[in-house]
């Protein structure tokens, strides 16, 4: 595992390492009990409307966490926890108040913490294939906040 969890970033809990969702991921140290803080998601924020070309802003900021509708956080360096922070359709952390990255459940020594990007992302064009693996995998992400009539027609369209 490299060790990158130092500074702002520092948490004695996880590590980067090898991921088996995508490339390498934030992988958990020391068992990690739940809604326990896992590291705190930082980086430049970004201010855009939404850009009805889908893939646009996501293709130029893949790494990006949305805070609201037109808001994101961008980790601005590979030393940043936050650019290993991979999805997962049954997520083991969720984003919480002040962008911290908390245990969605008890995660154990070796897991990987990743979370649910449909849940963070307020851009409603936004969409994503899923590769995560999970038998909970849904395939295709949308934002959480995409309409149900949006979802069916871009559907239609893939």
């Amino acid at each position: 595992m490299k060790d990158i969890s130092l500074g702002r970033d520092f948490s004695p809990s996880v590590n980067v390492g090898s991921s088996s969702v995508h490339g390498q991921g934030i992988i958990a140290t020391h068992a990690i009990s739940k809604d326990q803080r896992v590291f705190v998601f930082h980086g430049l924020r970004i201010h855009s409307p939404y850009v009805p070309e889908a893939g646009l802003f996501s293709s130029l900021f893949p790494n990006a966490l949305g805070m609201n509708d037109d808001v994101w956080v961008c980790p601005e360096s590979k030393e940043n926890l936050g650019t290993f922070l991979n999805h997962s359709c049954d997520p083991s952390g969720y984003v919480g108040h002040g962008m911290i990255i908390r245990a969605l459940r008890p995660i154990k020594r070796g897991e990987e913490v990743t979370i649910d990007y449909s849940t963070t992302e307020g851009d409603q064009y936004w969409s994503m294939t899923c590769h995560c693996a999970s038998p909970k995998c849904r395939g295709t992400l949308y934002a959480s906040n995409t309409p149900y009539w949006k979802r069916a027609s871009q559907e239609q369209t893939v």
